[in-house]
């Protein structure tokens, strides 16, 4: 059995070597097909936190109605630009403040019909806020144990400065 050894930050213990106490790798269990993991980390919890941050997302933003706030209306503006042809532009002039990712993908979900662009950042926004909880709850997990990732990632559930 391998023996975790928090010293050696993954190296050679015990005819293996451990990442973390849960993922431990015998060098007698590398078959010709491939390495085979020991103790593999369970995901049903991570599951259930990204639904229910979806969930949490979606209802709160159903619950806000049409209200555009902070500079959700800056990517709605340069979205429709993007959508109409004049480009990453915000009255006439090449906004560079804000990122183009967002107004770019949320162009692109507004040609969809029956899809409106404030729909689409929300749904953009309701997707991207939920799917944080991963690599939070994976980098965490590596460093601090799965307790305190849990823990973590439950607090990006409902995080009000992240929905």
């Amino acid at each position: 059995m391998c023996t975790f050894d928090p010293r050696l930050n993954g190296g050679r213990v015990a005819g293996g070597w451990c990442a973390t106490p849960d993922h431990c790798i015998l060098q007698a269990d590398y078959p010709r097909e491939g390495i085979i993991l020991k103790n593999r980390p369970r995901h049903g919890d991570v599951v259930v936190l990204v639904l229910a941050a979806l969930l949490v997302r979606a209802g709160l933003f159903f619950l806000r109605g049409d209200h555009i706030d902070w500079d959700e209306g800056l990517y709605l503006l340069i979205a429709r630009n993007i959508r109409e042809g004049v480009g990453l532009v915000l009255n006439g002039y090449p906004h560079t403040a804000l990122g183009p990712f967002v107004p770019i993908v949320v162009a692109l979900i507004s040609f969809v019909p029956g899809i409106e662009p404030v729909v689409g950042h929300r749904a953009l926004s309701v997707v991207t806020g939920a799917l944080l909880i991963l690599p939070v709850y994976y980098l965490v997990r590596l460093h601090s144990g799965r307790r305190i990732a849990l823990t973590a990632a439950l607090l990006l559930v409902g995080w009000p400065a992240l929905i």
